[in-house]
Order: C-alpha cells, then structure tokens, then sequence
C-alpha cells in the first residue's frame, strides 16, 4: 500500500506541470515587467515559455508621418493615410503605436531586446498551443490567445489594421481605419526576393479568428512591432 502511495505521489507532478513538452500549453505569464526604450516610452512585458515579450506596440523610431513613397510625388503629408494625418498623430499612434519599414524595426530595437525572429514568433504559437508553425497563411490556433488583455497570456496583440506599403499593382495603401480588425507584426527572418523586391516574414492577427497569418512582404511596408528576449534569470 505504501509503495502505491509512492507511486501515486510521483505522478502528481507531472499531471499538473505536464511531463511532455508537446502538452505543456502555458495560460497566463511566469513573469512580467516594464522596460522603455531610447525615447523614454515604458512598456509592459511578459514572460511566455522561455520568451519575454512586450506587451504593446513600439512608439519610437522614424515616425510613419514622415515616411517618403517613392512614387507620392504629387501627394506630400497633408493627404497621406487618406487624409487622416492629424487622427494618425494624435489617435492612432498613442494607442497603437508607431508603423515601420523593417530596416527602421531593426534600427528601433532597445538594448537587451531583438525584433522577433519567425521562429521566435513560431516558439510563442507552440507554447501557446499551436501545432501548425511551420506552414503560410492562416494557419495554428494561438491567434485568441496571442490577442489577449487582462488574463490569459496578456500579449495582448494590437489589431491596428495597418500595413501600409505599395500594392502589386502601384496604388499606395496608407489606409489605418481598420482598427480592432487586422494586425500585421515584422520578423527580423529575412524571406526570399520577390523579384526585385527584398521581403521579410510578418505575422498578421485577425479579429475572432483563432488562426495566426505568417507570409511575407516588401521590407518597405510599414507594420506595427512588437521585441522580445531570451527569458531573464
């Protein structure tokens, strides 16, 4: 009876901490902080699996407002973002954060933190119980939890609706009225040319979709960021 105890007693460990990696679906932060960066700015972070991530959306490097299109020569700031510079100052940017090309992302990134590589963000999905990293398109089942706020994981992905760059076909999509609906993220993974193009892989988060969108686009797109660290001992 008593070596059955024993038994029973050392089994207990592992039902509740999950003896298999695969099993091992983390529901809410081991750890949280704040951090800023070279402007000043502070911001949350939490720790996921072997991962520390910042919980909002950078507010420094180049400015959006002052990003030069190629091809806008007739246009100038008054029109960019259709014509929503002053809500893209005083609204959009407080509460989602800067957008940024991603050289300007890699330039932005504070001391002691990275922008997030595709198998960083691929490590985040597993931990959050995502079984399918590796493949494009939507794809997993992390995007509710990456997008939380007050309880669970607490990543809190912000949907800002933005990826702003040059289209296929020339036209220039400066468009940030999607709010709470599409959010796109950088990975510093550089992706294989397309054409003349230089591209890098991204993250995009759709509102009420459980998938998590991985692809990738023209390095001159602006996306929102998010930076990450190697979990601190």
């Amino acid at each position: 009876m008593r070596k059955l105890l024993y038994m029973v007693l050392a089994v207990i460990p592992c039902v509740f901490a999950s003896c298999s990696d695969d099993d091992d679906v983390v529901v809410s932060p081991s750890a949280s902080g704040t951090m800023t960066d070279d402007l000043g700015n502070e911001y949350g972070w939490v720790r996921i699996g072997n991962l520390e991530w910042t919980t909002s959306n950078a507010r420094n490097g180049a400015s959006m407002l002052e990003y030069e299109f190629d091809n806008e020569q007739d246009w100038g700031n008054a029109l960019a973002f259709g014509g929503q510079l002053e809500y893209a100052e005083t609204e959009y940017m407080p509460r989602y954060g800067n957008l940024l090309t991603y050289d300007d992302a890699l330039a932005s990134v504070p001391e002691g933190w990275r922008l997030p590589t595709d198998e960083d963000w691929k490590n985040l999905e597993r931990t959050l119980g995502s079984a399918d990293v590796d493949s494009f398109g939507m794809r997993g089942s992390a995007g509710q939890a990456l997008m939380t706020e007050g309880s669970g994981p607490q990543i809190g992905l912000l949907l800002g609706g933005a990826m702003i760059g040059v289209r296929n076909n020339g036209w220039i999509d400066k468009n940030i009225s999607h709010e709470k609906e599409y959010g796109y993220y950088w990975t510093s993974t550089t992706a294989p040319d397309a054409g003349l193009k230089k591209t890098a892989y991204f993250r995009k988060v759709v509102f009420g979709n459980e998938r998590v969108g991985r692809d990738a686009t023209d390095r001159t797109n602006l996306l929102s960021v998010r930076w990450c660290r190697d979990a601190q001992r």
